[in-house]
C-alpha cells in the first residue's frame, strides 16, 4: 500500500500542512485589519457628511460666541469706477 499524499485534502493529520493553519491565520488578521481602517475612514470622511449647513445661531453657540450675529461689513466702493 502507498502512503497517502500530504497535499491531498482529508489525507493525514491536522499538522500535514501547517502552512494553511498560518495563511488562513494571516488572511484572516489582515481582513480585519482592513475592515478596521474602512471603520477609520467612513468614520472621518463620511461619518456626518449629509447634514445640512449649520446657521449662524448654531455656529455661534458651538463657538461660544454672543447669540447676535453682527452683520458683515458693506463694501468699499472704488472711487472713478
Amino acid at each position: 500500500m502507498s502512503d497517502p499524499d500530504p497535499h491531498v485534502r482529508g489525507s493525514g493529520s491536522a499538522s500535514a500542512l501547517p502552512w494553511r493553519v498560518a495563511l488562513r491565520r494571516e488572511l484572516a488578521w489582515i481582513l480585519l485589519l482592513k475592515l478596521v481602517a474602512l471603520a477609520l475612514l467612513w468614520a472621518l470622511f463620511f461619518r456626518g457628511g449629509h447634514q445640512g449647513a449649520p446657521g449662524a445661531a448654531a455656529v455661534g453657540q458651538r463657538f461660544g460666541l454672543p447669540s447676535a450675529a453682527q452683520p458683515a461689513p458693506a463694501p468699499r466702493e472704488v472711487p472713478g469706477g
